[in-house]
């Protein structure tokens, strides 16, 4: 049995996920840096 390559859709979706993960673990830490734990969330909201 042999396995496909991925598809170039299946390659973006993953370093999209990849990007939005790293993302979020940035916005965690720079929330709690500053003491805003609501912002944990949302990056909008943490640098508007």
């Amino acid at each position: 049995m042999s396995r496909r390559a991925p598809t170039q859709n299946e390659k973006t979706l993953h370093a999209d996920l990849i990007l939005a993960g790293i993302t979020q673990l940035i916005t965690v830490v720079l929330a709690d840096k500053i003491n805003h734990h609501e912002y944990i969330r949302s990056l909008k909201s943490l640098i508007a």
